[in-house]
């Protein structure tokens, strides 16, 4: 039998196949999943501010991605998460495969 030869690596032909892989991975994984939490990123908590405002990151699952952020305004905004119930994010390797994930800065 002919001796089979992985492409180099950085090829287009390799490249191609972490591509295919990608999409393969992404159809098996459902599309959404819910996020499991959030994580306070800012505050205007002892700004003076006569509202109190708080940023929170969503937290995702392995394999998922969280896509922005959410706010809780009001009284007690500082010790309150948002309520992520309803809070979806998308699988990575279905960002990965589409190309979204390139243009991403960590």
């Amino acid at each position: 039998t002919p001796e089979v030869k992985e492409a180099p690596a950085g090829s287009e032909t390799e490249a191609r196949r972490q591509r295919n892989r990608s999409e393969m991975e992404a159809e098996e994984a459902p599309l959404l999943a819910l996020a499991c939490g959030t994580r306070c990123i800012w505050s205007d908590q002892g700004t003076g501010c006569g509202t109190d405002l708080a940023v929170h990151e969503l937290v995702a699952h392995d394999g998922y991605t969280a896509l922005g952020c959410l706010a809780v305004a009001g009284a007690g905004a500082y010790e309150r998460s948002p309520d992520v119930g309803n809070v979806a994010c998308i699988s990575t390797p279905l960002l990965d495969a589409c190309g979204a994930l390139a243009e991403t800065v960590a």
